[in-house]
């Protein structure tokens, strides 16, 4: 059984007791054994930055744009989830617009319209809320006053 030595019971073996308890992390040596590392849940420096590895962070506290796909990100494109970087559609940066967007469909647009998603079509329309979207107030209905 590994165990660390107990105080005042232990006396004349502490010192194999406590060499038997390091040696399940530690080599000869003293150094700690990788494997102690990686199973305490640590990430191996070798690994940072590297393929099948994690990501490292550069000065500015950013994982650098190389380390998160093939391609390279700009200020008009996106990284998708399959690790590529695309345009979004409309064209990107400030010239996109949502009508170039495949999930939306804009039509007759004029001012004080919202976004609302119809499920039939699976897209974001435009429309023109209700003037009076509130039918009835505790059961009131019509021109509702508020009063005390």
């Amino acid at each position: 059984m590994v165990r660390l030595p107990t105080p005042g019971s232990d006396g004349g073996t502490w010192g194999d007791l406590l060499n038997t308890f390091l040696e399940v992390s530690h080599s000869s040596d003293g150094t700690l054994q990788s494997s102690a590392v990686q199973n305490a849940g640590a990430v191996m420096s070798s690994q940072s930055g590297s393929a099948n590895g994690v990501a490292s962070l550069g000065s500015d506290g950013l994982v650098p744009t190389a380390q998160l796909g093939s391609g390279s990100g700009s200020s008009s494109n996106f990284l998708r989830g399959d690790g590529t970087w695309a345009v979004p559609a409309g064209g990107g940066g400030g010239s996109s617009t949502l009508a170039g967007d495949s999930d939306v469909a804009l039509t007759t647009l004029s001012n004080n319209q919202v976004l609302t998603y119809n499920s039939t079509s699976s897209k974001w329309v435009n429309a023109t809320p209700a003037s009076a979207p509130v039918t009835s107030v505790f059961g009131r209905t019509g021109v509702v006053v508020a009063q005390a």
